[in-house]
This record gives structure tokens, C-alpha cells and sequence, in this order.
């Protein structure tokens, strides 16, 4: 994840948001918060 960018990008980052509402509402959904992190990110 890169927060650095985050308080720039996050907005027109719509994969962003969404990934970061995952992991707060549903950060255990199926262990693989990670995984989903990085695949967004990667995106």
C-alpha cells in the first residue's frame, strides 16, 4: 500500500477506497487481506 499517495490519489482511486472499505469493515472476510491489497494496488 502506498499511503504516500493516498491523501492525493485516494479520490480519483476508486480501487483504492474500495480495498481500504474491505479491509475496514471486513478485514478477517477470509485471511487474505493481504493478497487483496496488493492485487488492487497492482491494478
Amino acid at each position: 500500500m502506498r499511503r504516500a499517495e493516498a491523501p492525493g490519489s485516494a479520490v480519483p482511486r476508486p480501487s483504492f477506497g474500495r480495498c481500504a472499505a474491505i479491509i475496514l469493515l471486513k478485514p478477517r472476510i477470509t485471511g487474505r487481506s493481504d493478497e487483496m491489497d496488493e492485487q488492487y494496488d497492482g491494478t
